[in-house]
């Protein structure tokens, strides 16, 4: 019996993907701080780990293109967004390497990956206090390490509109 156990547990660790064996973590926060100082963490907010980032400049000029209000015209960005991570998902397994779901304070932690480079991202529906929030932030997983992000105002992929001036009008 003590044969058959040592057995398993040899397959179980020579059969463990890399990643479990030489990979690194990811650890983080999600908050935005408004214009009061508060700062607020995103709480419960589900985080990919992709291995390929999302064309959010294209996403942007094909929405400035459009006529829409600045509300609506952010709304468009964030809709556009999640779709094209969303084609990704579904075109095969190699893009997404790691979900997590962000706890009440605000902090996150994917289980160890292969060395390598990712994106962290958040995308639609995900809101902070009424604000519509995704970010895209790159990411270098060591082996044995864990690697630190912040996810915050200064990183938002989508940053709320500014006001046009009369002359862009």
């Amino acid at each position: 019996m003590r044969c058959i156990a040592v057995t398993i547990c040899l397959l179980l660790l020579l059969g463990a993907p890399a990643a479990a064996v030489d990979g690194g973590t990811v650890r983080g926060r999600v908050e935005l701080t408004f214009s009061d100082g508060r700062s607020v963490p995103g709480e419960w907010i589900r985080l990919l780990l992709v291995t390929d980032a999302v064309d959010a400049e294209a996403i942007v000029a094909a929405a400035e293109a459009l006529t829409y209000e600045p509300g609506v015209r952010l709304n468009r960005i964030h809709m556009d967004f999640f779709k094209a991570v969303s084609r990704r998902l579904q075109a095969g397994a190699q893009y997404l390497a790691a979900t997590s779901l962000s706890a009440e304070d605000g902090t996150f932690a994917f289980p160890p990956v292969a060395p390598g480079r990712y994106w962290v991202l958040v995308t639609f529906p995900a809101m902070i206090e009424g604000c519509k929030v995704a970010w895209q932030v790159p990411v270098t997983v060591r082996p044995g390490k864990a690697a630190g992000v912040v996810l915050n105002n200064d990183n938002l992929l989508f940053p709320l509109p500014r006001p046009r001036s009369a002359a862009d009008r």
